[in-house]
C-alpha cells in the first residue's frame, strides 16, 4: 500500500452533514523509479451511495470505486500508468493528451 499523508481536508456538507470532499496529497507513488518533484493534490468526492471518485483533476485522471483509500490507491497507480505510456508515445500524442503529460511531467519524473 502506499504512503500518503492527508495534508488536509475540505468538507462539504450535505443535509445530512456526511462529508463528501477530501483532499489529499499524493507523495509517494509506490514503487522504484519515480522520482515525486511535488506532491500532486488529489480529490476523492462521494458521487453516490457507497460510490467515489478520486481524481488528479490538472492532469485529467480519475479512479472510481466503493472506498475511499482504495480509489486513492488506484488513483495512484493511473497516475503512474498515464506517465509511462504518454512519455512513451510521445511523438504521437495529441494536443489533449501531450498537455496531460506536460503537467504530470511538473509533478513526477523517472529516475
Amino acid at each position: 500500500m502506499t504512503r500518503h499523508r492527508e495534508a488536509w481536508i475540505s468538507q462539504s456538507l450535505r443535509a445530512d452533514a456526511r462529508p463528501t470532499v477530501e483532499h489529499r496529497l499524493i507523495e509517494d507513488l509506490g514503487e522504484p523509479g519515480y522520482r515525486l518533484l511535488r506532491p500532486i493534490p488529489a480529490e476523492i468526492s462521494e458521487v453516490g451511495p457507497r460510490t467515489f471518485e478520486a481524481s488528479f483533476a490538472a492532469a485529467n485522471i480519475a479512479m472510481a470505486g466503493d472506498d475511499t483509500d482504495d480509489v486513492f490507491q488506484g488513483l495512484v497507480a493511473q497516475v503512474r500508468y498515464t506517465f509511462d505510456a504518454f512519455a512513451a508515445a510521445e511523438p504521437l500524442l495529441g494536443r489533449s493528451a501531450a498537455e496531460e503529460l506536460r503537467v504530470l511531467r511538473r509533478y513526477l519524473a523517472k529516475v
